[in-house]
């Protein structure tokens, strides 16, 4: 009588934790990728973290047609190697397909210590791009570093002039440039009573 009870309750427990199991099972081969299992920063820029180091909220700033600064966040961590960025460059791509290139001024290498990060919003040099780009587009920008990682990524052109990114445009001129119409904050009135 043991032995059937004990049977019975293992084939009970068996037929519950079967199709439970056989979900996940199943949707990983079928290839699933579930958003909570992924890497997820919310950000109007771009991130990339296929390599030593991690490319975070890239968004390229910009006032004018034409120019603008890159801002990214590089992270690298403690079990990778030092690295620098050396390079980037790039290229923007119309509706009809037409390609033009996006080149970035000379800039020294930008160090990236071992399980640190930098900012380049806030670097004191900041890395100023030209082309044929203005807000709104879509840049592919290939961005290189000295340990050999070269990571081609799309990023955004923004704004200069909205909340998060005001006055980040470090560009010559930039500062000069007065905010389009939509995008200044009104004058408060004060009220005669």
């Amino acid at each position: 009588m043991q032995l059937r009870r004990s049977l019975v309750t293992a084939t009970v427990a068996v037929a519950l934790v079967l199709p439970l199991s056989a979900c996940g099972a199943v949707d990983r081969i079928r290839g699933f990728d579930y958003a909570t299992d992924r890497d997820y920063t919310p950000a109007a820029g771009t991130n990339d973290r296929s390599g030593n180091v991690d490319i975070l909220g890239a968004a390229v700033v910009s006032a004018a047609e034409g120019a603008g600064t890159l801002v990214v966040t590089l992270a690298t961590n403690e079990n990778a190697d030092a690295s620098s960025l050396t390079g980037v460059s790039g290229t923007y791509t119309d509706a009809d397909g037409n390609s033009s290139p996006v080149e970035a001024k000379q800039f020294a290498p930008i160090e990236v210590p071992v399980g640190g990060l930098v900012n380049l919003a806030e670097a004191d040099k900041p890395v100023l791009l030209t082309g044929e780009f203005s807000e709104g587009n879509m840049l592919t920008l290939t961005l290189t570093f000295s340990d050999g990682q070269t990571t081609e990524m799309p990023v955004p052109v923004v704004s200069n002039f909205t909340s998060d990114w005001t006055g980040l445009d470090r560009s010559p001129g930039a500062e000069d440039v007065e905010a389009p119409e939509d995008h200044r904050i009104p004058a408060e009135h004060g009220s005669s009573h």
